[in-house]
């Protein structure tokens, strides 16, 4: 049985004005120029400031409605004044330890004269992204108070001495360090304060504008599998649905046929502090013409190939809707052989471009890809951790048919780094977009940071870097604390890199599975919530398979304590739909899934800690209806007793040399 679950993710839109005005003792700067539904806000730029002469006063109020994309600690949501002298507004702050890494929260920091003085709230007091926030922020007669959401979170001594009154909002003026990214509100300075109880009536009378503005789905131009909406939640405040067209659309999963393209309208009602609040999401349900099917099936022949393949990779046929599909290569040394392309090129890469036209019908689409192609699955190698608390490192092995393996470098360490706390974890091996090696690893137990290598041959590390990829952030269930199990897909579709962790939750928070995107491993997106079932998870591991993409991961959930699988068409769309209602193995406590495409389909490691063993799988489909065979353990064997998560990469006969050269 499966399951669809409601996506929450941000959506960003791309145009933005600002406006200064004065009026009767308020200043209005934030001009309220797009319509999000549920509000009227302008997107954060550069153009949002003005010199204020209300911010002589000693007593004055900046208040406003925020909606951040990113929550990344030292990010200046305003600053008045110049370097000399000026107040901030700080999102939160944070300490890189090696014992692991604390927050601060939201902060005011002024410097007058050269001296600097804090206020600063408690680690979890900093703002949501995806979200609206109220912040009010009050200055009278040398002390300060930081109200968040209704709530006053910090208050202070705060000396004022700035003579610029010019604010500028969402931008260090100061250093050009972090922009914060988003949307703002009704942005008043005032001369009046607003007492405790008026603050947090208006956050209670807008909350379920709140609430409803965070809702998002992926999809909604063509339905395939409808969300399931009864008994929801957000911040535990119950959500009731009510579609108008249930024959085709119900909020219980179930969508039926149309003749023709329908858009059906799914409303969420919140009732919070007796104001009922409504929003409206528009789904089109497509009648399945030949042009629907086609344009479906093309979206599967994307997800089937994959940027880096190997001489004699198979091709399909037709799709789950019924086209048909042509391959021609129109460039590069290889040929198409029995429905299987065939490398020629002695070069150990080959670049070639692969066209599919792909008909259903009467209707028809050609697609081009731009691949490297590189020589036969001659073997493999796998990556894996181990060594005592706290010197931890990686390590290699090798197999020709991923069951039997044996250790490179008799065992000692190979992945090895002199970065960070040098604790290398839960190694993982990819290519990028040319075909080289990309080695992917938690830094230690408690650090927000993962490493990543790069490497020609597994031989030779040409760089590394340590990259921050989780920031505290409420909304996301996000600790910040940790990045444990990264690992990396490339989509070609965005051209960019999808690198996916967990970040296991604690106290209130349930981790989810995680993401950022990068397109040079320079640049990296804020991370967002890529897999959230609504229940812990870690360790999430993604495969393609007949044209779709499927994560592994761990339930951590007490009753469970096991893997299950979820599905996606397309990477972009993150996951959503869960198998997690039948036990694939009929044992508990088991974690660190790995998968090898093999000959004959693929094989599942999953790591059995109670006892410091794996148990082994072969499969070849996934969904409703699978096929794993659970291996006897004399048909494996790992290559030593001490082997912890990490990956299986195939590669060349070429590569293989080279390492067992090398190593061996």
């Amino acid at each position: 049985m499966k399951k669809i679950l409601v996506g929450l993710l941000t959506v960003l839109l791309l145009t933005s004005c600002s406006v200064s005005s004065n009026f009767n003792g308020e200043v209005k700067l934030s001009k309220d120029n797009e319509n999000l539904d549920l509000w009227n806000a302008q997107r954060i730029d550069d153009s949002i400031t003005g010199n204020i002469d209300l911010l002589k006063n000693k007593t004055f109020s900046i208040r406003f409605w925020i909606k951040p994309t990113t929550n990344k600690a030292g990010t200046v949501l305003y600053t008045i004044g110049d370097q000399n002298n000026y107040v901030q507004l700080i999102t939160s702050g944070s300490n890189d330890t090696p014992d692991g890494t604390t927050y601060s929260g939201i902060s005011l920091n002024a410097k007058v004269n050269g001296r600097e003085s804090w206020v600063v709230a408690e680690g979890n007091k900093t703002l949501q992204t995806g979200r609206f926030n109220y912040v009010v922020t009050q200055f009278q007669d040398g002390k300060a108070s930081i109200y968040l959401n209704g709530e006053k979170v910090a208050e202070g001594i705060l000396p004022i001495g700035y003579t610029d009154n010019t604010l500028t909002f969402g931008r260090d003026m100061l250093y050009n360090t972090n922009h914060e990214e988003g949307y703002v509100s009704e942005l008043v300075v005032s001369s009046d304060l607003l007492d405790e109880s008026k603050i947090k009536e208006i956050y209670d009378n807008n909350y379920g504008n709140v609430l409803l503005d965070s809702i998002t789905f992926s999809n909604m131009d063509d339905v395939i599998n409808a969300p399931w909406l009864v008994d929801t939640t957000i911040d535990e405040i119950p959500v009731t649905w009510v579609s108008d067209m249930p024959d085709v659309m119900s909020v219980y999963a179930k969508l039926n046929p149309v003749k023709e393209d329908t858009i059906v309208t799914m409303t969420a009602t919140i009732d919070y502090n007796n104001i009922k609040t409504s929003k409206s999401f528009e789904f089109t349900v497509k009648a399945l013409t030949d042009l629907t099917k086609l344009n479906r099936d093309v979206e599967e022949c994307n997800s089937y190939i994959q940027k880096v393949i190997h001489d004699g990779f198979e091709l399909p046929t037709t799709f789950t809707n019924d086209s048909n599909v042509e391959w021609k290569i129109t460039s590069g040394n290889a040929t198409i052989e029995n429905n299987k392309i065939i490398k020629h090129s002695e070069k150990e890469k080959e670049n070639i471009i692969l066209e599919a036209t792909i008909t259903n019908k009467n209707e028809s689409i050609t697609k081009t890809y731009d691949l490297v192609l590189l020589d036969q699955v001659a073997g493999y190698i796998l990556s894996y951790f181990n060594g005592k608390l706290g010197e931890e490192t990686g390590k290699l092995a090798y197999s020709t048919d991923a069951l039997n393996w044996t250790d490179l470098k008799g065992g000692s360490s190979i992945i090895t780094s002199s970065l960070g706390n040098g604790r290398v974890r839960d190694p993982f091996i990819t290519r990028d977009k040319e075909g080289n090696f990309v080695i992917l690893a938690t830094e230690g137990f408690d650090n927000p940071y993962i490493y990543i290598m790069n490497s020609p041959d597994l031989v030779n590390i040409t760089s590394e870097e340590l990259v921050r990829v989780a920031y505290f952030d409420e909304a996301l269930q996000m600790t910040g604390k940790r990045a444990w199990a990264p690992e990396m897909m490339y989509d070609m579709e965005s051209d960019q890199y999808y690198i996916y962790f967990s970040d296991p939750g604690e106290k209130d928070l349930v981790g989810h599975i995680y993401a950022v995107n990068t397109k040079d491993f320079k640049e990296f997106s804020y991370p967002y919530s890529y897999y959230n079932p609504g229940y812990n998870v870690i360790d999430g591991t993604i495969l393609p398979l007949d044209g779709k993409y499927w994560m592994f991961y761990k339930d951590e959930r007490k009753a469970a304590q096991t893997i299950f699988f979820a599905s996606t068409n397309k990477l972009s769309n993150g996951f959503g739909l869960a198998y997690d209602s039948k036990f694939i193995f009929d044992q508990k406590y088991i974690e660190g899934p790995f998968v090898a495409r093999v000959e004959d389909g693929y094989v599942l490691y999953v790591d059995y800690y109670p006892k410091g063993t794996f148990h082994v799988a072969k499969f070849t489909k996934l969904g409703d209806k699978t096929d794993f065979v659970w291996l006897d353990e004399s048909n494996y064997e790992l290559p030593n007793d001490d082997v912890r998560h990490g990956s299986i990469i195939p590669v060349t006969q070429k590569e293989l040399d080279r390492i067992l050269s090398n190593y061996n």
